[in-house]
């Protein structure tokens, strides 16, 4: 009698033959299995974007980019790996870009005294200031204000 541990299963997960029919619908256009596939595999992907990114907003962007590549892409996945892994790989390029990214453009602080003399701040934009209108725009704010609270 032959036994398999779960690594060594000639079969697949029940999750990875649901997603080849996910998969299949949503290479036909249903959008409502595409948003089952990212329900399903996006609580992972976005804990394994996290590490790599370190940053949670950093890693909710990568992962949403990660999903809609992988929406205009989803006609090339062949299937010859399971689609979590498929999508997983799309999004750790996508977060290793944004890293790449992040490291190439300057990075300025305000808290160390040295580099803020070299720093050169936009100039003011130019306004032309009314007194006569910012009265006129106050009294109105002081009037509405008053109708509101009575």
């Amino acid at each position: 009698m032959l036994t398999y541990s779960a690594e060594e299963s000639p079969i697949e997960s029940t999750t990875d033959i649901c997603d080849l029919y996910l998969v299949a619908a949503a290479k036909d256009g249903d959008d409502q299995a595409f948003a089952e596939l990212c329900r399903r595999h996006s609580k992972q992907i976005l804990r394994t974007v996290l590490r790599i990114t370190r940053d949670v907003a950093d890693a909710e962007d990568t992962l949403q980019d990660a999903l809609l590549k992988a929406y205009v892409h989803i006609r090339g996945f062949e299937g010859r790996s399971a689609f979590s892994s498929w999508l997983t790989r799309i999004a750790i390029n996508s977060a290793l870009m944004l890293s790449r990214k992040k490291r190439s453009q300057p990075v300025y602080s305000f808290e160390s005294g040295s580099d803020v003399d070299d720093l050169k701040l936009p100039e003011p934009m130019e306004t032309s200031y009314n007194p006569e209108e910012s009265c006129i725009q106050n009294a109105l704010q002081d009037q509405l204000d008053h109708a509101i609270r009575y």
